[in-house]
């Protein structure tokens, strides 16, 4: 399943707005299959917005849908939302960050893991992965594929929310 057949539509209204988070949680769960061999859970969905008006537009909207997270920080508001299920799982954040050059992705999400070090054992042996730091300064792998325009995140689940 490859994303760069789907051109995103301009984030202007609620209805285009969720449908890109789905599309984004949609996404994850193939790019865990692809890299992976099978779907890993997400928590976390988030827009990477490609001005200053649509991440207000996406920031005003996604505010009604629960309180802002403490998590939030520098370019990226967290909301967490109130049972808000999508592609079967309980969404714990949707997150919106501000236009960035260096995420021409639609967006990410976060893989919450028992076993991350298993996932850390992998990444000499993986060129789709790559251990990085948080903006709150918490270890986390990248995973990337060419096929998809959107990227995810392993994080170890005891740290994460």
């Amino acid at each position: 399943m490859s994303s760069t057949s789907s051109e995103r539509q301009s984030l202007t209204n609620p209805e285009r707005i969720l449908n890109e988070y789905r599309y984004i949680a949609q996404q994850g769960l193939a790019l865990g299959e692809t890299v992976f061999g099978k779907p890993l859970p997400l928590d976390t969905i988030t827009i990477f917005t490609r001005s200053n008006g649509e991440f207000t537009t996406v920031s005003d909207c996604i505010r009604s849908l629960g309180a802002i997270s403490r998590a939030s920080h520098g370019p990226t508001l967290y909301i967490e939302p109130k049972d808000l299920i999508v592609a079967g799982f309980d969404i714990s954040y949707l997150g919106v960050r501000k236009p960035d050059e260096t995420r021409p992705e639609r967006g990410y999400v976060d893989y919450p893991v028992e076993n991350y070090a298993a996932y850390q054992a992998m990444l000499e042996s993986s060129p789709n992965l790559a251990e990085i730091t948080s903006g709150l300064g918490k270890p986390l792998i990248e995973v990337k594929h060419p096929s998809f325009d959107i990227r995810a995140y392993i994080v170890a689940a005891e740290h994460h929310g």
